[in-house]
């Protein structure tokens, strides 16, 4: 046995105006030189008065520093070796990030590289080589098997399940002009029909008060109304296209999420946190990469429940759902009630999402579909399930050759994974094995025919 001690504190300075207090913080760190991290020259951070603020305190603590802007969500590698190159010209010993998750990120990897002499692309990738000129492939996966369950945890009693018509919802809008406050539009569904019952605040004391505002009411009914028919769920499967007009095919829950949607009573995609989106579609939440980090073609599941959320958003670093039948919360402390009992949310944080249950799904490219001989499928998503069935079939009266074939990596790399022969009448099962990994899947057929090509995910 190998004896050692780890020791992580963590101090954390919370409020308005703590800004002020940075200058001192980096000085009792030992800091002498600072590099302050963040995103777009120009915007909110600049314009909203708070790196004035920060550069005062570090002056009036007798520090310099140097700025590095720039930094873009999913960041890029040639940000972080311009800030390495600065910081070792200008013998910056305190990085200080501002900003989200793709700040932070950045300035983990500006200091590996100060404090290093090895070049990132050698900590960040792996190489391989031949012996011999030739056309190659070489693709990494890494993986577990999920040990979640499919049940969700007990932190989500009291939300209404998707079979339920009866429930308490409502729109949600975090409150600009320093309001400090998310907005709850709050609504009440009977046996199907719904109907607006007032408008809420909810604020640091975490209470839903009903208020009096016409001009906010209007502008989160307007502004925020979920839209309807924004995806198609077609017969196997859910179909996305993009705004670069690619095809993404998605897996179906439970039957009773495609009217609701359609209907756009379930908000399908919003940003939950600086730089984070996600997407929820048949009862499952996605993890949804920005636009310049490939969007829909690195969509990852999280994971799957059997509720009817009606909107979702993030307050004060909390995650926040409507969907929620009061009768049944039993004193969950995640359960917030107005005091008049028409508006009601869920509290909790993002991460808590991982508790709904693993990702499960069923659905494919193709069910009863007619298939024209040597055109692929459209991509069907098959990456970061657990257990994974698939099944193939025809209507041919003679036996058919379907070539499976995937894209690890969500860039367009495809490759064959095998070839079935199936014979007029036969349903083929496969059980996919669990070292198989692969983002995205597709089917092509070595003859004109009527196909289905179908997984499970359990």
């Amino acid at each position: 046995m190998i004896n050692f001690d780890f020791f992580t504190p963590t101090k954390i300075l919370f409020g308005a105006g703590r800004e002020s207090e940075v200058g001192k913080q980096v000085a009792a760190f030992g800091g002498h030189k600072v590099m302050i991290i963040y995103g777009k020259k120009g915007g909110h951070i600049e314009t909203s008065g708070l790196l004035d603020r920060v550069h005062k305190s570090l002056s009036d603590a007798g520090l310099s520093y140097v700025d590095l802007n720039g930094v873009v969500p999913n960041p890029r590698l040639s940000l972080v070796k311009e800030g390495i190159r600065i910081g070792r010209a200008e013998g910056v010993d305190f990085l200080l990030p501002i900003g989200g998750g793709s700040v932070i990120d950045t300035a983990k990897g500006i200091g590996y590289g100060i404090a290093n002499d090895f070049e990132m692309e050698d900590l960040l990738y792996g190489r391989v080589k031949t012996d011999k000129n030739t056309l190659a492939t070489v693709s990494f996966n890494y993986t577990t098997a999920d040990p979640r369950s499919t049940s969700s945890d007990p932190i989500y009693q009291g939300l209404t399940t998707v079979k339920q018509n009866t429930t308490i919802g409502g729109l949600l809008y975090g409150l600009g002009d320093n309001r400090r406050a998310l907005g709850v539009l709050a609504n009440v569904t009977v046996e199907g029909k719904t109907s607006e019952t007032g408008y809420y605040e909810m604020g640091d004391k975490l209470e839903l008060v009903r208020k009096e505002d016409t001009k906010t009411t209007d502008f989160i009914r307007s502004k925020f109304a979920i839209p309807q028919q924004v995806v198609s769920i077609e017969e196997g499967s859910v179909l996305i296209v993009d705004d670069l007009n690619r095809r993404w095919r998605l897996p179906l829950g439970d039957e009773t999420y495609k009217e609701l949607t359609n209907q756009g009573v379930l908000r399908v995609c919003r940003e939950v946190a600086t730089e984070r989106d996600m997407f929820s579609c048949m009862g499952t939440f996605y993890e949804l990469p920005a636009e310049n980090a490939d969007g829909y073609a690195k969509i990852r599941p999280i994971s799957t429940h059997n509720y009817r959320i009606n909107d979702y958003a993030s307050y004060r670093g909390m995650l926040v759902l409507t969907g929620v039948t009061p009768e049944d919360t039993k004193g969950n402390p995640h359960i917030i009630v107005s005091d008049d009992g028409k508006a009601a949310v869920w509290v909790g944080v993002i991460d808590d999402l991982w508790t709904l249950g693993k990702p499960v799904g069923h659905g494919g490219p193709w069910k009863n579909t007619n298939v024209k001989a040597g055109i692929a499928s459209d991509p069907y998503l098959i990456g970061f399930y657990d257990k994974k069935e698939l099944s193939l079939s025809h209507q041919s009266d003679k036996k058919v050759v379907i070539t499976v074939e995937v894209d690890p990596t969500g860039n367009g790399d495809w490759m064959e994974y095998a070839a079935y022969t199936v014979q007029p009448g036969e349903r083929f099962v496969q059980q996919l094995p669990e070292a198989f990994q692969a983002r995205w899947i597709r089917f092509v057929s070595d003859t004109d025919t009527k196909a289905t090509a179908w997984l499970d995910y359990k």
